[in-house]
């Protein structure tokens, strides 16, 4: 009679050392959780950033055989938007989708890209309309006008302010009056450029002695001073001449008068008409709205600034 409790142990023990012999190779199960950051640049403009995590989930259990046969028991997932790899052995790595519903050999263990991640990319808005909170850098502001990079030679020293000092200026009055399209920054640039001397100076010198109470980087006359200091920093209505333009000469309030006057003193639709970078819009807020005449001259800097800004009309 065959003692069956022998024949089962002994079988036993056949199985354990097969199941030994099975060379298992690497094993990865990895636990993803992203963090995406885009940035998409357009002009001057950045769409963005966009963040999102995906939710964590769990890896698929996988079973290696002597044979290679692979079996995949999938633990439930939710919400996926990023695959786990589990690879198995190393001359046969196995990519296992998060969703354990596909098995198949991959020439290399990678994980699979989240759907935000492969998908394309949104079209970049245009660049003379696509919205920054970047403002205007110093880099920008001397490939638009060389002579900005230093005060050296300058008429007038004390006024004079480079692109260092002029680009946080001008940034914090864009954003502080809400100009964030290309086409608006190149135009408020241009004056100020034109205005100013390059930003050698903040107070009006010509025909000399030049004209009491007429200052900042966009040349304002005195009644507009009053009413942009008032603006700022109240209580200054009896202040005129020297003293009021002084009182405006901090770089702060001195580059923050371009977008001052155009957000408060001009209509919405001159704003507007900045932002497409039209020649039209350009003369009319010159004429219409800075009550200056449109010249060849002026032109130079506000064409260099669309360039540099990315405006294509």
């Amino acid at each position: 009679m065959v003692n069956t409790k022998s024949l089962a142990l002994g079988f036993a023990l056949v199985l354990s050392a097969a199941a030994a012999a099975v060379p298992v190779g690497q094993m990865q199960i990895a636990n993803c959780k992203g963090n995406m950051h885009g940035n998409v640049h357009a002009g001057n403009g950045t769409v963005g950033p966009q963040n999102g995590t995906s939710p964590s989930h769990q890896g698929s259990i996988v079973l290696v055989t002597k044979a290679s046969t692979v079996t995949v028991y999938p633990s439930t997932m939710t919400n996926v938007s990023s695959a786990a790899t589990t690879t198995l052995s190393a001359s046969t790595p196995v990519a296992v989708s998060s969703v354990g519903s596909t098995v198949a050999p991959s020439a290399a263990p990678s994980a699979t890209p989240s759907a935000a991640a492969s998908a394309a990319p949104s079209p970049a808005s245009s660049p003379s309309t696509a919205s920054s909170d970047q403002g205007i850098t110093a880099e920008q502001l001397i490939a638009i006008t060389p002579g900005t990079a230093s005060c050296s030679g300058g008429e007038f020293p004390s006024e004079c302010a480079d692109a260092s000092k002029a680009a946080p200026a001008i940034s914090k009055s864009l954003t502080k009056y809400g100009f964030t399209t290309a086409g608006e920054k190149a135009a408020l640039v241009a004056l100020m450029l034109f205005e100013s001397g390059n930003f050698k100076y903040s107070k009006n010198h010509f025909p000399a002695p030049g004209r009491p109470g007429q200052g900042t980087r966009n040349m304002q006359s005195e009644d507009f001073n009053k009413k942009y200091l008032a603006d700022i920093k109240g209580g200054y209505a009896d202040v005129s001449g020297d003293a009021l333009v002084a009182a405006l000469s901090d770089d702060e309030a001195s580059f923050g008068s371009a977008a001052w006057f155009l957000k408060t003193q001009c209509s919405a639709d001159v704003a507007k008409g900045l932002q497409d970078g039209s020649q039209k819009g350009w003369e009319a807020y010159l004429t219409k709205c800075v009550g200056t005449t449109h010249t060849a001259e002026r032109d130079v800097a506000w064409k260099k600034a669309k360039e540099v800004l990315g405006v294509k009309a």
